[in-house]
């Protein structure tokens, strides 16, 4: 049985509210597709909470079942980020207010004093404990570029010229301890283009494989992108797009074409209409057929005086008329009361760290150390003292990930160099 019908009437309550200003925030939404009848056959509506920063801190989504029924079913909470606004922490989870929620999974991050992400931790619920499933992690250099990514048995290698324009970046794969290229992108910049050449490794050497370039115009808008492949021997054409923008740098107009061999043949075409603020009101994909353009797929925008993205109206043409197949419609309100912040306050020194670690914070119950591919490698229970020590043992010199449970639910985590 679904008890969650009252949605429509918390929706129209807030529709109908005078309640907007400047300082208004996305507090609902309800998206919508629909049969020919017009009737809804899936969607979704999520309410939103915010905490002292003005920052999303719990999310509720309900689904629309095969009867239209409207029945609450997950939800994102404990949303919590550090002074900066940097996202610190995620939990999800299946249920409903009424039967109670089910862990699913968690996000944990970590950045440096610039901001920049550090690692991202997933972590998912396997019905008494949590399993970590994936750790990505960042480096960068000291302009603030980044250097790597990784994640798992992958990673991205970037390098960067003298005015920090990237230059390259290398895909690998970890295999049996080694990390073995993959594919590779060697990016190359001119006054007003910019080209992409993408290399797969082969019989130990970098083989050609696809080429992109985009070109722009005096104010930086991009006017053209070309698409070629490889042949065997020479860079061959496969599909370009052309783009044109009014005086206010909004795009106008999309052409794609694909090449047939011999020349350019046209293939969509998307128009967009703007208001007198620049927003997207409007716009209109066609197909080339029949050596004529003839509209697929339209969507109509409305904002409110403050230009907060009302609602949403996409039809598709079935050859004779236009059709609805979906709807989305937003709800705004000035922001009344806010959430505390609810993250696990604590400190770690030294860092970079030798044979152990202090940690300083109220409540702590656990500490658990992750290495660079996500695998736990030290844990200890912490006893709620406000500061213990973590025996750091043998592990090697490098960057982990050390992580800490209160006795509350809350939890912290912060980046660890062991360097010796």
């Amino acid at each position: 049985m679904k008890h969650f019908a009252t949605i429509f009437v918390l929706l129209g309550l807030l529709a109908s509210s005078p309640a907007y200003g400047q300082n208004s925030l996305l507090i609902a939404q309800t998206y919508a597709l629909v049969d020919g009848a017009g009737v809804p056959y899936y969607g979704d509506s999520t309410t939103l909470a915010y905490n002292s920063q003005l920052l999303v801190n719990q999310k509720k989504t309900w689904n629309i079942d095969s009867t239209g029924s409207w029945y609450l079913d997950h939800r994102a909470t404990d949303i919590t980020y550090d002074a900066n606004g940097n996202l610190l922490y995620q939990l999800s989870q299946t249920g409903n207010d009424i039967n109670g929620w089910t862990n699913s999974h968690r996000f944990i991050f970590t950045y440096d004093n610039e901001g920049h992400l550090l690692s991202g931790l997933r972590e998912n619920w396997n019905g008494t404990a949590w399993v970590m499933h994936s750790l990505t992690t960042y480096v960068y250099d000291a302009n603030g570029n980044m250097l790597s990514y990784t994640q798992g048995s992958i990673r991205i290698l970037y390098t960067y010229d003298a005015q920090n324009l990237l230059l390259m970046s290398i895909s690998q794969q970890l295999d049996a301890g080694n990390w073995i290229d993959n594919t590779r992108v060697d990016y190359a910049y001119s006054p007003n283009s910019k080209t992409e050449t993408t290399y797969t490794w082969e019989n130990l050497t970098w083989k050609e494989y696809s080429r992109t370039t985009e070109t722009f115009d005096g104010s930086g808008n991009m006017i053209q992108y070309l698409f070629e492949q490889w042949d065997g021997t020479a860079w061959a054409n496969s599909y370009q797009t052309s783009h044109n923008y009014d005086a206010n740098g909004n795009v106008l107009q999309d052409l794609a074409q694909d090449w047939n061999g011999a020349t350019w043949v046209n293939s969509s075409l998307t128009d967009y209409t703007y208001d007198a603020e620049n927003n997207l009101t409007y716009w209109i994909a066609s197909n080339w057929i029949n050596n004529t353009w003839q509209g697929s797929y339209r969507q109509f925008g409305v904002f409110n005086q403050e230009n907060n993205y009302m609602s949403e109206r996409s039809e598709s043409w079935d050859g004779t008329s236009w059709f609805l197949v979906s709807y989305r419609n937003n709800y705004y309100a000035v922001l009344l009361s806010t959430h505390a912040l609810a993250v696990a306050d604590f400190k770690i020194f030294p860092n970079p760290a030798n044979s152990a670690v202090t940690i300083q914070g109220a409540g702590l119950t656990q500490a658990m150390v992750f290495d660079q591919q996500g695998r736990p490698v030290r844990s200890q229970n912490l006893h709620s003292q406000g500061e213990e020590t973590l025996q750091l043992g043998n592990l090697p010199n490098g960057n982990y990930i050390l992580q800490v449970l209160g006795n509350d639910g809350k939890m912290g985590a912060k980046p660890l160099q062991i360097r010796r």
